[in-house]
C-alpha cells in the first residue's frame, strides 16, 4: 500500500463542505484560497488535497532514518469512519 505524502491537518472530508458548488460532487473538488499577505497577489482556486496539508506532517523520521507511519495510520483509521457519515452530522 502506498503511504501519504501530503498530510492534512483538517481532513479532506471536512474541506470537501466548503468546496464550490459546481465541484463539490466531482472527484476533485476546488476550494477558494486567499493569501494572508497583500503582496502574494489575488485569490485563486485549488483542489482541496492542496489545502491545509504539509508532507509527511504525521510521519517523522525515527533514529536510524525510517518514517514513522503509527499516527498517520490512526488518523487514517478515524477519518475513513467518520468520512461517510459526515454529511449527516450538521
Amino acid at each position: 500500500m502506498v503511504k501519504p505524502i501530503n498530510q492534512h491537518w483538517v481532513p479532506q472530508f471536512y474541506l470537501k463542505e466548503f468546496s464550490t458548488p459546481e465541484t463539490r460532487k466531482m472527484k476533485y473538488p476546488q476550494v477558494w484560497i486567499f493569501s494572508k499577505h497583500d503582496s502574494d497577489g489575488e485569490e485563486q482556486i485549488t483542489r482541496v488535497r492542496n489545502v491545509c496539508a504539509k508532507r509527511y506532517l504525521y510521519s517523522p523520521r525515527d533514529e536510524s532514518g525510517l518514517r514513522s507511519w503509527e499516527v498517520d495510520d490512526e488518523l487514517q483509521g478515524v477519518e475513513s469512519l467518520l468520512g461517510p457519515i459526515w454529511p449527516r452530522c450538521y
